[in-house]
């Protein structure tokens, strides 16, 4: 087979929503767009505003596909028929399918491409616990059957860190499928700057989920040390999931007397100058999630020079040494993570500059946005 160099994404979301996965299947398509590959990127329409068809930077976007997988069965099919139909007709216009949506509705048309034609099919895991569940609801028995047929007849898995591969393989995915890429970070953009750094101020970025983003421990953490550092201020940046997520928690700021030691900003622009300011103000960036893949704030945090503190979720751990650049606390644990916030500030501001460069450097040498660009480009030589 001749050398690849059409590639469709199929994803379930993409720009200009913002979010982990979204960011990096753009960051993705655009460099291989530079190395000369033709990409098209196969998503949802996620608002009638955004055109449903449309080229950015070189990346042909077609927002027609149907993820249903909130409503009746009838709909899902509906789905399944209508993606299975698009990426038909138009198989002559790629070689090979970067899949990173965990959905039936998209899963099951890309593995019908791979049965009945010449397509490749890569299959690019998102977070920890996505291959026995959907949306965190687990699969039945004969859900998780289909979709393990499915992964053993694509091309390759794709992990993003030890913990993920270890599922992968505890799934039944034989190892020889199974390849680790990162997941990388734009370093020439989300870099140091000392002259922008508020003492004091400790930063939150990210979905404010409680369930998935754990805020709620973050606070309860937070609230047992400001009697102790009165001069520290939280800062937590981003939309909030839901009407419930914003009615607990700003009532808990309130009702504990934290609105001097708390502030909920709103949602950043990823694609604006906002959100690296915001990181080069921190003092100290926390990430308090209860699940997580390669988690994309905490590596930005990381490339702009910030110590960090984690929850012991996804990569975090590789991510994260003890003492080095950062602690990890348990997740769900608010003395945990409070011994973490108050070992840090105990620290010494050498130390604590030492912990920041250090973060910086791990990013640099091992999570860099080409390196991760350069990954796929000799995945998708080894498969053609």
């Amino acid at each position: 087979m001749s050398r690849i160099n059409s590639i469709c994404h199929v994803v379930h979301d993409y720009y200009p929503s913002i979010g982990g996965v979204e960011i990096q299947t753009k960051n993705l398509a655009e460099g291989l767009s530079k190395k000369g590959y033709n990409n098209i990127v196969f998503t949802k329409h996620t608002k009638s505003s955004y055109p449903e068809e449309e080229t950015i930077n070189d990346v042909e976007i077609v927002r027609k596909a149907y993820p249903a997988t909130n409503s009746s069965f009838f709909l899902k099919l509906i789905g399944l028929v209508l993606n299975t139909r698009y990426l038909f007709v138009n198989r002559c216009r790629y070689q090979i399918i970067h899949l990173k949506a965990p959905f039936f509705e998209l899963m099951i048309p890309c593995w019908l491409l791979k049965m009945f034609s010449n397509i490749k099919v890569v299959y690019a895991l998102s977070i920890d616990g996505e291959l026995p569940s959907v949306q965190g609801k687990m699969l039945s028995s004969l859900k998780k059957a289909v979709k393990r047929t499915m992964l053993m007849s694509f091309d390759a898995i794709i992990s993003m860190n030890n913990m993920m591969s270890k599922e992968i393989e505890d799934f039944g995915v034989p190892r020889e499928k199974i390849l680790f890429i990162i997941n990388g970070v734009e370093t020439d953009r989300f870099v140091p700057d000392i002259t922008k750094k508020i003492p004091g101020r400790v930063i939150f970025i990210g979905r404010i989920d409680i369930d998935h983003k754990g805020v709620d421990v973050l606070l309860k953490s937070w609230k047992g040390l400001c009697k102790e550092y009165d001069q520290y201020h939280l800062v937590v940046a981003g939309p909030f999931a839901s009407d419930k997520n914003i009615s607990t928690l700003k009532d808990y700021v309130k009702l504990n007397r934290l609105e001097d030691k708390v502030s909920f900003v709103g949602e950043i622009n990823y694609y604006s100058s906002d959100i690296v300011d915001y990181y080069q103000s921190g003092e100290l960036f926390i990430l308090s999630s209860r699940y997580e893949g390669m988690p994309e704030t905490l590596m930005q945090a990381m490339s702009c020079g910030l110590p960090v503190i984690s929850t012991r979720v996804g990569a975090a751990a590789e991510l994260v040494f003890e003492g080095v650049n950062g602690f990890l606390a348990n997740v769900d644990d608010v003395s945990s993570l409070s011994s973490d916030i108050k070992g840090f500030f105990d620290l010494d501001e050498s130390k604590r500059i030492d912990l920041g460069k250090r973060s910086r450097e791990i990013i640099i040498e091992n999570y860099g946005q080409e390196k991760r660009i350069n990954q796929f480009v000799e995945l998708f030589s080894s498969i053609s």
